[in-house]
């Protein structure tokens, strides 16, 4: 593909703006596909629709990443990632965007599976019955919540060793949830509610997704190029734990954020 092509060079690795709009024109195309041969299940197909669009693209970006960590290893950790790291955080922001600009356009059933998936696991349904209830927040809900993000995690971790780039399935799904709950709080509760105050958790919750798919991804390269037990593989081998091991610090952190802060705000709000 052209796209894998161009990846190659400094000045688009440098320009992730480039990568945001691709993934943005990657939505249009994703639903425009669903809605027009699928229109009864747009949301779920439009999902996988656009993963088979991004997966060639991010395994270029994946193997190139490998490449790096088997020489240097743990060195230079933050300056070595970095731009890896930014091109995951502007798919996700381009999914997002798209969404949000496809909303204007296709029907409210765009995310009947993801507002249905929110409910079924009381995201929405608890964040309306603030309004009703006595709110104690207490950190087993922060546990309760880290336990469940930590078995996503996993989940992307195990996805992106089997499948390399192939977690960006979940990461698509978490992009569209995220929209799906903007779009559900925006339309459906109090307007006097700050739309930016989901950001306050969902940030390092994006981010602890992101780091866990990213070290899957680049541990699956590894394992198929190169020799078990060699310094390269070791090499590698650090540097995913240590990414996974930082994702699930952002997760446990956006966890204590979203029952002590977002919750406590809405719940004040509503």
């Amino acid at each position: 593909m052209v796209f894998e092509q161009l990846l190659d060079t400094n000045r688009i690795k440098q320009n992730p703006f480039f990568i945001l709009l691709l993934t943005f024109f990657y939505v249009l195309i994703a639903y425009g596909i669903a809605y027009l041969f699928f229109s009864s299940s747009v949301s779920v197909v439009a999902v996988f629709t656009l993963t088979l669009l991004l997966v060639p693209s991010l395994h270029h970006i994946v193997s190139v990443e490998e490449k790096t960590e088997r020489k240097e290893g743990l060195k230079h950790f933050i300056s070595n990632h970095r731009h890896f790291f930014k091109v995951f955080c502007f798919v996700f922001l381009g999914v997002i965007l798209g969404l949000l600009a496809v909303s204007f356009f296709l029907p409210s059933e765009l995310f009947s599976y993801q507002t249905d998936f929110l409910f079924r696991h009381r995201g929405l349904s608890l964040m309306q019955e603030f309004g009703s209830g006595v709110f104690n927040p207490s950190f087993g809900d922060a546990l309760g919540l880290f336990t469940f993000n930590l078995e996503v995690a996993l989940i992307c971790l195990v996805l992106s060793v089997f499948y390399g780039a192939g977690a960006v399935f979940l990461i698509v799904l978490n992009a569209t949830l995220f929209a799906g709950f903007f779009l559900f709080v925006v339309n459906n509760l109090s307007p006097k509610l700050p739309s930016l105050v989901l950001f306050v958790h969902f940030i390092p919750e994006i981010a602890g997704f992101l780091l866990a798919a990213m070290a899957g991804s680049v541990l699956s390269v590894a394992i198929m190029r190169e020799h078990w037990g060699s310094s390269y593989f070791k090499n590698v081998v650090q540097n995913s734990l240590l990414m996974f091991v930082a994702g699930l610090a952002f997760i446990f952190f956006a966890a204590v954020l979203e029952v002590f802060v977002s919750a406590k705000v809405i719940h004040f709000v509503l």
